[in-house]
């Protein structure tokens, strides 16, 4: 009984990270396929965005108390939701403020796809 148990949730950590993986992969593609741009700092937003909810989740939302039942058990239910939608805000902003503050300026000087590459790699080791 227990050999099922364990297979079954094998079976749903895998199609967990398989999505997140997948999720990944898409993003990937789509801005290589609009922006001709490997975006080899792609992965660093998504753990700028894992790291951000697993901060909020365990570091701030958790030491919040506001003394009152109900909104305590509410918080308690929707804080790893409302981590996950404020650490999409930053990342979203984060990637957003890198495209036009560099890879649009670059584009906008006829950068090559290598300097475009370099960029991305500084980026991504920064």
């Amino acid at each position: 009984m227990q050999l099922g148990l364990d297979l079954a949730q094998l079976l749903i950590n895998g199609i967990a990270v398989g999505s997140i993986i997948a999720l990944a992969a898409v993003g990937l593609t789509l801005t290589y396929g609009i922006l001709r741009l490997p975006n080899f700092a792609h992965g660093d937003f998504m753990t700028l965005g894992a790291f951000l909810t697993f901060l909020l989740n365990t570091q701030i939302f958790n030491r919040i108390v506001f003394h009152i039942d109900w909104l305590d058990r509410w918080l308690a239910q929707a804080n790893i939701w409302i981590s996950i939608v404020l650490a999409t805000i930053v990342s979203i902003g984060g990637f957003l403020s890198c495209e036009f503050l560099i890879w649009s300026k670059m584009r906008d000087r006829r950068a090559t796809s290598t300097t475009l590459i370099i960029i991305s790699i500084g980026l991504a080791l920064f």
